[in-house]
């Protein structure tokens, strides 16, 4: 088809451009609300972090106890 096609995904938006040669079309798609969690997001990065320094000792049941501990964080607004 000879298109070239650019996207950017991002938490709340998604943008594309396509070209032919000649001719571009582009889109913007927003959502006002998305969701998403950042608390558990921010908990879950330091987990990852701090992992090898600081949890790698733990057993497989205790891990699972942190992460269950993560994911029971509220959300801090409604979606």
């Amino acid at each position: 088809l000879h298109v070239t096609c650019t996207v950017d995904v991002g938490l709340m938006s998604i943008e594309f451009n396509c070209f032919d040669g000649k001719d571009c079309v582009s889109q913007s798609l927003s959502i006002a609300n998305t969701g998403v969690n950042t608390s558990k997001l921010y908990r879950m990065e330091q987990f990852v972090d701090d992992f090898p320094k600081e949890d790698a000792h733990l057993t497989g049941e205790e891990i699972h106890k942190r992460l269950d501990e993560i994911e029971k964080i509220h959300t801090l607004y409604s979606p």
